[in-house]
């Protein structure tokens, strides 16, 4: 797959068609599939998106403030 008009055209096009050819399908003929997936996916990515872990990075780079905004997970 070579990108056309630049990455981001590249990674829309990406996105639209897993879309299409995955993720509306699971949803209309799948539903409890559907709901299976999105429960790993938050899951798996509920540890990153946390408060502590957003004003770290606003206080870093919007001040400067404190250490690099990343946290280990567990470290916490």
């Amino acid at each position: 797959m070579e990108p056309g008009g630049g990455m981001d055209s590249f990674h829309a096009a990406a996105l639209y068609d897993k879309l299409e050819q995955k993720v509306l399908p699971c949803f209309y003929k799948d539903r409890e599939r559907f709901i299976e997936i999105m429960r790993q996916a938050i899951a798996l990515n509920g540890g990153f998106f946390n408060t502590q872990r957003m004003m770290a990075q606003y206080l870093h780079d919007a001040y400067r403030l404190g250490q690099s905004p990343v946290v280990q997970p567990g470290s916490a």
